[in-house]
């Protein structure tokens, strides 16, 4: 279902182990649907469900799901477009290990992520000191700004798990200080909350716990999937391409 609020965030901070792995797949042009049809007197019926681009004359591949217990033709018509907006906006599964932050994010939670494996979002850490308030933290790890770019942070309160974000100003160079655009008002930082730092708008990703695994030492192995809000539309309009949000850091430019 489509989501608006995460309920945990994790970073290398309050995480270990990350590992991915990613699919390359060979995308079938379209599903043939086979169902039970109510239409049809409760007989077995075949539709054909392409994939954006793809048409009677120009298809050539095709895998073929059964779905049972649908005997409803547009309704089948929806969950074959919705897998192959899974198969197209699914291609990666994260993996991560955690303590007991693991305990609020349950399966099909949503949660972000910032992770310098896959390249989400620039930094990670904690927040040391605030400046007035609150127009700008201190953090615990050393930032790094170019010209040209706008940037931005966000902050999880260890006090209730709420997120929070704000455009922070460019300063080029290194700095441990962030100043923002605007004072925060509501939902501010407090010393020691955790802090993400990126590119304006790709601080972090968003995830679905798919799998909880949890371990004798009170913590979890989370499996995490892509959250792309677009599949839950797919059935209305055409599937986009998948993004996979990388920010390339300064010193690999």
């Amino acid at each position: 279902q489509v989501q608006s609020t995460p309920v945990q965030m994790f970073t290398p901070r309050n995480s270990f182990g990350f590992r991915g792995t990613k699919d390359f797949l060979r995308l079938p042009h379209a599903i043939k649907a086979r169902f039970i049809d109510a239409d049809q007197d409760y007989r077995q019926n075949e539709i054909l469900v392409y994939d954006d681009g793809y048409a009677a004359g120009n298809s050539t591949l095709f895998e073929t799901i059964e779905y049972l217990g649908i005997t409803s033709a547009s309704l089948v018509w929806k969950h074959a477009r919705f897998h192959i907006a899974t198969a197209r906006l699914r291609p990666e599964i994260f993996e991560l290990n955690t303590d007991t932050e693991y305990i609020v994010a349950t399966r099909g939670d949503l949660v972000t992520v910032t992770h310098d494996v896959p390249l989400l979002g620039l930094n990670s850490g904690r927040i040391k000191a605030l400046v007035g308030d609150v127009t700008g933290v201190t953090v615990d790890e050393v930032i790094t700004m170019e010209s040209g770019k706008t940037y931005g942070a966000v902050w999880r309160r260890t006090s209730d798990g709420v997120q929070n974000s704000q455009a922070v100003t460019l300063s080029v160079g290194t700095s441990t200080t962030l100043s923002f655009t605007a004072t925060v008002s509501a939902n501010k930082p407090v010393v020691g909350d955790l802090f993400v730092f990126g590119e304006l708008a790709t601080e972090t990703s968003n995830y679905l716990v798919h799998s909880v695994i949890p371990d004798q030492n009170l913590g979890a192995k989370l499996i995490l999937i892509p959250y792309i809000a677009a599949m839950y539309t797919s059935f209305t309009g055409t599937i986009p391409s998948y993004d996979y949000n990388i920010t390339v850091p300064p010193s690999l430019n």
